[in-house]
């Protein structure tokens, strides 16, 4: 038998109907008529789940810089 406080059950149940809000979005974004959400050709793909916003803006930064280097 697994008990799990009423505090704890709650932010589990509000995690999953998050988690399930976004699985729906990102599903209604991507497939939607006009402009669907796509990675644009030649875009940087970056997975930032497990980086600080510190980290994810360096990393952008630094990319910025080098395509704008060689662009001259």
């Amino acid at each position: 038998y697994l008990d799990a406080s009423l505090e704890e059950r709650t932010k589990r149940r509000a995690a999953e109907g998050i988690q399930e809000n976004l699985a729906a979005r990102d599903r209604r974004d991507s497939q939607r008529a006009t402009a669907p959400l796509m990675i644009p050709l030649g875009a940087m793909v970056i997975n930032n789940s497990r980086m600080t916003s510190a980290q994810t803006s360096g990393l952008i930064i630094s990319e910025v810089r080098k395509r704008l280097a060689g662009r001259k």
